[in-house]
């Protein structure tokens, strides 16, 4: 958990949300230090968040997609990411994704059903988004593409040969 992760704007959108709606959880996973994780909770009592918010820390693989698989939407608020495999499982899942539009999500997903992307930094968009897909009856969400390094590589080369 960290900055560039996201983890602040995702405890921001949380206390916009709040205004809106009570009865939800967010649950963070991932891996912090123990500085990041006072400082974390130390952001989640400035704000209020106590009764929203869970640190779940570091999940096996498979607790981790069971959790993302019962979310009524993720929050995906990362400003930076190669290929955010996080993002693949829970739309497998059948759960929506809200996050940053930065090209690792724009490249690997495209325009996915059950993606809603907002302008990176936009804590106020990312809150309201999240919140109208939070209270949409029915949400499509359609499985991603998934790459193996295989294909990564077989595209890297033809964009190689392309400007060789």
């Amino acid at each position: 958990l960290s900055i560039l992760k996201g983890v602040v704007e995702a405890l921001l959108a949380t206390s916009y949300i709040k205004k809106s709606l009570t009865n939800f959880k967010l649950i963070i996973t991932g891996y912090a230090t123990k500085r990041a994780l006072t400082i974390i909770n130390k952001l989640i009592k400035h704000l209020g968040l106590k009764d929203n918010v869970v640190i779940a820390g570091f999940l096996p693989k498979a607790e981790a997609i069971k959790l993302k698989g019962n979310a009524k939407v993720s929050i995906y608020p990362s400003h930076v990411d190669a290929h955010p495999y996080s993002v693949a499982e829970a739309l497998i899942m059948g759960t929506p994704v809200v996050g940053y539009r930065i090209p690792a999500l724009t490249l690997n997903y495209g325009d996915i059903s059950g993606l809603y992307l907002v302008d990176e930094g936009d804590i106020e968009a990312l809150a309201q988004k999240t919140l109208e897909v939070f209270e949409m009856k029915k949400v499509k969400v359609e499985e991603p593409r998934i790459c193996t390094l295989n294909d990564v590589v077989r595209e890297e080369i033809e964009v190689l040969r392309c400007h060789v």
